[in-house]
């Protein structure tokens, strides 16, 4: 499921991706503001949104991945209620979905947020 946050207008705002992952968490993914509207609250709202539709579908808790040198990031999504879990996901070092890393020492740090 992929969300999307449009205005008024109709222009896209913002959007997040959405998957049931197990019973009683998604996973949430991919979320993106346009350019010009980062730090003015979108991100929030677009959280928002996947929070509500997830809780609709029986969700208790949310999980994701973020690349473990985006400490930025991750300090984004913990200020949101997001904590680490102490687990680490390999990087798909190979899959050429992802791009070519530029590096060899990338992995996923998984965050959960309890809803």
């Amino acid at each position: 499921m992929i969300l999307l946050l449009r205005d008024e207008v109709g222009a896209l705002e913002g959007c997040v991706w959405l998957e049931p992952a197990h019973e009683g968490c998604w996973h949430l993914g991919m979320l993106s503001v346009r350019v010009d509207l980062q730090d003015k609250g979108v991100g929030r709202r677009v959280m928002a949104g996947a929070e509500t539709y997830v809780r609709a579908r029986g969700a208790g808790w949310l999980e994701m991945t973020v690349i473990n040198i985006r400490d930025s990031l991750i300090a984004y999504y913990e200020r949101r209620g997001f904590a680490r879990t102490g687990e680490v996901r390999p990087f798909p070092y190979g899959d050429d979905r992802f791009g070519t890393p530029l590096r060899d020492d990338l992995a996923f740090v998984v965050l959960e947020k309890k809803l």
